[in-house]
């Protein structure tokens, strides 16, 4: 675990933070800063640092009177100056600007900063945060009074499952853990204090992209608080999680860093691997409620709008359609693992942006490299099995316009039989269909997709 450093606010007070960095040492690298929701502390957050170090130079602060940071109780507590917190951390640091997580309270918190700092912001993730804490909120559940009879770590492991959902004793133990340094004291000025302030309509005021992703439902946050912050936010990615609680940050937290990557790769303006320009602008979602409508539904199920599926914006509807035909592909075919990674692979093989994009999910899948060198190469891996063998065999008859042979359609559907070679063949037609729109719309790598694909020599 990464210890603790410290620096002093300038009201006097002494603020914890943590910094992972394995980024390259001789480049320039950007700053993600992710921020802990309230009754929580930096140790929330620790295993989203694994998917983020090697690229991000990632700073986790506990924020004002949470883990080891004072809570300056001889000090006035403003909002102003949780933000002004953060600011002073960024300069203390030397980050002219950053992307910023914020769970729950740290995302009211990084919202105000960003508020008093806009052009230190490059984006912002809000998980589970609302612009303020509604007045009723704490009502509800009387939170404070229950605090103060009983102490934050009984009140959090009452209310735990609607935080965590159904966890281990052991995850319990460690949320709770993770709250030491949190007082009732404390806490009866910090709860009072967010939810005196409730501004969901100087969210218009961001320039930047955000990112809100929200439990659904969210067993904290009533749906209406959530739809009047995206009425006001021009610049909004959407992601609903079902089933998430509201502490998700802390309870699924590779599926929220999934979520949070796929939103910063998305970010980039795209530029082009080969010097040719883009055929088409892609329409803009803020300008039609349709494709925003459609865009919510791609980053419901990828966690952003690649390159590829933003040039068909100009047709909401089709690219809502062939967008579906990708989830059922990528997400509820038969057909899966290897021998799905292979044939996509092999269809893409030509191809660089399908490629490039394919191959983190091929290595996840358990391609080795050697093995993708072996394809790009035109070969068929040593490695593979009869199934994977003739997945790559039919997928790349395939590509020469569906002509598949009969002595290869035959051997493939007596090795996968028919529910099998029927997803093969949807499969191959995607990307057989998608790799044409990037040729024909000549659509550019994203900045943040490194070309993977040697040149191809047939």
């Amino acid at each position: 675990m990464t210890a603790p450093e410290y620096f002093t606010a300038s009201d006097g007070v002494r603020l914890a933070y943590r910094v992972d960095d394995f980024t390259d040492a001789w480049k320039p690298a950007p700053v993600l800063v992710l921020i802990h929701p309230g009754m929580g502390s930096a140790e929330r957050l620790q295993a989203w640092v694994p998917h983020f170090a090697r690229d991000y130079r990632v700073v986790r602060p506990d924020l004002r009177g949470h883990g080891r940071s004072d809570a300056g109780l001889d000090q006035p507590l403003t909002l102003e100056r949780l933000g002004l917190d953060l600011l002073e951390l960024f300069d203390h640091l030397g980050i002219a600007q950053a992307h910023v997580m914020g769970s729950s309270a740290g995302g009211i918190i990084a919202m105000d900063a960003a508020l008093q700092a806009p052009s230190r912001f490059a984006s912002l993730a809000l998980f589970a945060a609302t612009p303020g804490i509604h007045p009723s909120r704490p009502k509800k559940g009387n939170w404070l009074e229950r605090v103060g009879r009983n102490g934050v770590r009984h009140f959090l492991n009452e209310t735990v499952h609607d935080r965590i959902g159904e966890a281990s004793p052991e995850m319990i133990r460690w949320y709770l853990d993770t709250a030491e340094g949190v007082t009732p004291e404390f806490l009866g000025r910090f709860v009072p204090l967010l939810a005196s302030h409730y501004f969901p309509e100087k969210l218009a005021a961001f320039e930047f992209p955000v990112l809100m992703c929200v439990p659904e439902p969210d067993p904290s946050v009533e749906d209406s608080e959530y739809a009047l912050m995206r009425t006001h936010l021009r610049h909004c990615t959407y992601v609903g999680i079902p089933g998430g609680g509201h502490g998700m940050t802390a309870q699924i937290p590779d599926e929220c860093s999934r979520v949070l990557r796929g939103f910063l790769s998305g970010l980039g303006r795209p530029a082009a691997t080969d010097g040719a320009a883009p055929r088409i602008t892609p329409a803009d979602p803020a300008q039609s409620a349709e494709l925003a409508l459609v865009y919510d539904r791609i980053t419901a199920t990828r966690g952003y709008v690649s390159g590829i599926l933003a040039s068909m914006g100009h047709a909401p509807d089709g690219l809502g359609c062939f967008a579906a035909l990708g989830e059922y592909v990528r997400y509820r075919s038969s057909l899966s693992g290897r021998p799905r990674e292979f044939a996509i692979l092999s269809m893409a093989r030509g191809n660089q942006y399908a490629w490039t994009h394919h191959v983190p999910s091929a290595r996840k899948a358990g391609i080795t490299q050697a093995e993708l060198d072996a394809l790009n190469a035109g070969e068929v891996p040593a490695t593979t099995d009869d199934t994977e063998k003739a997945a790559i065999a039919y997928a790349r008859a395939f590509r020469h316009h569906g002509q598949v042979d009969d002595d290869t359609f035959a051997s493939v559907q007596q090795k996968l039989g028919d529910r099998c070679i029927t997803d093969l063949t949807i499969t191959c037609a995607y990307f057989l269909g998608l790799g044409s729109i990037v040729n024909a719309f000549r659509v550019p790598l994203e900045p943040d997709f490194p070309p993977q694909m040697k040149p191809v020599h047939d």
